[in-house]
């Protein structure tokens, strides 16, 4: 049981936490007043790291850390069988744990890649939301993080693009299952968005190449996501649900 101090926290979960979109969206989240984070992530000590840099900046906020890699449903539904008991409700849940393994058809000898991207990004969304549930009710707002691999072809990653098209469509759907019990889920398409844990390696050669291909010439950030997944948390998009915002730099329109 949870006590009336615990029910009127305003609670995130956050997966992905650790670095890239995820930790920029645990800053903005607790900058918007939010008084308790769990942050899951799979590295311990990058996790850590990144639960203490929270606490420092946001002292009154308190900062819990889970280390879980999604792709692991048992161990999803152990950890939100854990915050569900501590927590009546998830306000914001925010999905942004992702991997990119798996090469092109000419270059791939075996299907792990492929089976891995699918596991951790889709199927361990799905599990997420599914183990979520318990705490998510009227008012509770869920955000994933799909991709613009999801929605435009690419010569590689079939995985990861395969997989960032199923959280797409996992989220319309789950949008038209929880929308009655008056749960919103609303997905972010980012493009390339540097520094991630994905692109944190990318030369300065090659991220200006990226920029200037843009339509709006630059790189999308971290932070950029992070005040796009905000929106779909406040009430200023109390209407929106089952949506898919590209928030790319115009590398995609729709």
């Amino acid at each position: 049981m949870t006590d009336s101090t615990q029910n009127t926290q305003t609670v995130a979960v956050i997966t992905g936490a650790s670095s890239g979109m995820g930790l920029a969206t645990a800053h903005k989240v607790a900058s918007q007043g939010c008084q308790k984070l769990y942050l899951i992530a799979k590295t311990a000590d990058k996790l850590q790291q990144a639960a203490d840099q929270l606490r420092q900046t946001f002292p009154k906020a308190t900062v819990e850390t889970v280390t879980i890699d999604v792709g692991d449903t048992n161990a999803v539904r152990t950890a939100f069988a854990t915050i569900c008991s501590q927590e009546e409700k998830i306000d914001y849940l925010l999905l942004a744990a992702g991997i990119s393994e798996s090469e092109n058809l000419a270059e791939s000898h075996d299907t792990k890649g492929f089976e891995h991207d699918i596991q951790v990004n889709l199927t361990g969304m799905y599990a997420c939301l599914l183990y979520a549930k318990p705490c998510l009710k009227p008012g509770s707002s869920v955000v994933t993080i799909a991709s613009i691999r999801g929605q435009t072809p690419s010569p590689s990653g079939l995985g990861y693009a395969a997989s960032k098209s199923g959280v797409i469509s996992l989220t319309q759907a789950s949008a038209l299952q929880l929308g009655p019990v008056g749960v919103r889920v609303n997905c972010i398409s980012p493009g390339a968005v540097y520094p991630t844990g994905m692109s944190a390696h990318w030369g300065a050669e090659k991220r200006q190449r990226i920029a200037d291909d843009s339509p709006l010439g630059k790189l999308t950030t971290p932070e950029d996501i992070a005040n796009a997944a905000w929106f779909f948390f406040s009430d200023e998009s109390r209407a929106i649900t089952g949506q898919t915002l590209n928030c790319n730099a115009g590398d995609f329109m729709s």
